[in-house]
């Protein structure tokens, strides 16, 4: 292997191993990203089932099921697309 080659084969392993850490903490910042949004969404949940079990009203419950994931919704998709 001569020196163009070899410079050439670290230049190539350097880069595979830069993108591969690189892709490993792009991977853990949007798993701490979804972690954080699902923990807002869980808080969002829980209020919504408390006042949703006090006023026992279908058409309520329903309005407010469709607004929490179209929120959750939003949320995710912002989340994932800065």
């Amino acid at each position: 292997m001569g020196r163009s080659a070899r410079f050439q084969y670290a230049l190539g392993f350097s880069i595979a191993c830069f993108m591969h850490f690189k892709l490993i903490q792009d991977v853990e910042q949007s798993m701490h990203r979804q972690k954080y949004y699902l923990s807002l969404i869980e808080k969002s949940e829980n209020a919504q089932i408390t006042f949703v079990e006090e006023s026992n009203s279908e058409s309520l419950n329903s309005m407010l099921f469709e607004a929490y994931f179209s929120r959750a919704a939003k949320f995710l998709l912002q989340s994932f697309n800065p």
